[in-house]
């Protein structure tokens, strides 16, 4: 009954449109994953939060079509802070700072914080693909418990 539950849960999603979303170009999208992953890699942060942090990211340029790209690294700093904090890890924006070569103060990551919370509504629990495999593998071990 526990798998139900999470599955349905993980089906409430709301999807945005297509006509929403802001095209960010393939080379983008591939430098904030490589810094993100290296933060993570540095700070030795849970891999969830790679995927939490991109999904945030995802989520507030679909919310602010108007984000500009040069403010990407500064968001995306701030995705990665809330996505430490949901792992029940922590990061500190100087930390996030230096990582991106001191391109934004600490305190910009605090205000990019505040940002991605209004984005998203304060809504922080949003499935990223670990937790549908998860919910698929728990599926799996339930049904070859039964056999």
């Amino acid at each position: 009954q526990h798998n139900t539950i999470r599955a349905r849960r993980l089906m409430r999603t709301e999807v945005i449109p297509q006509s929403q979303q802001l095209l960010i170009r393939f080379k983008q999208w591939a430098t904030i994953v490589d810094w993100i992953l290296e933060v993570v890699h540095v700070f030795e942060l849970p891999d969830e939060s790679v995927f939490l942090a991109m999904t945030f990211f995802h989520q507030s340029i679909c919310n602010q079509p108007r984000l500009l790209p040069r403010r990407f690294q500064f968001m995306v700093g701030g995705c990665l802070r809330v996505a430490a904090l949901c792992t029940k890890e922590a990061i500190a924006p100087v930390d996030i700072a230096y990582s991106a070569d001191n391109s934004f103060d600490h305190s910009s990551v605090n205000s990019a914080e505040d940002e991605i919370l209004d984005c998203l509504n304060s809504r922080l629990y949003i499935p990223t693909i670990l937790d549908f495999c998860q919910a698929f593998l728990d599926c799996l071990d339930h049904v070859s418990d039964k056999t």
